[in-house]
């Protein structure tokens, strides 16, 4: 009989800031704690700004993720948009060919 090792581990951080290099920071630390750990591939879980660094982590670290489970992540930073965006750039959005 084999077994299976499954593990959860939780972060969570208390304070965000919108500042580009903690977020950076963040993906680094999680991506570190991953390999550390030997986790991958895994399962990332993440709501808000949680889900937005599990994307991040899973667009450019696909060879540590298994599956996402993302709840509203902040869409705007990935399509190239400002927060909040300028009317031009929701304009562009919605004119643009698929």
């Amino acid at each position: 009989m084999a077994i299976s090792r499954e593990y959860v581990v939780i972060i969570n951080y208390k304070a965000t800031t919108k500042d580009g290099i903690e977020i950076l920071d963040r993906i680094r630390d999680l991506v570190s704690l991953m390999k550390a750990l030997q986790l991958a591939p895994a399962h990332l879980v993440g709501c808000s700004f949680g889900a937005y660094i599990c994307l991040l982590v899973a667009r450019d670290h696909p060879e540590l993720i298994r599956a996402l489970t993302i709840c509203e992540p902040p869409l705007l930073p990935l399509l190239g948009l400002s927060v909040p965006p300028k009317p031009s750039q929701m304009l562009g959005l919605f004119m643009r060919a698929p």
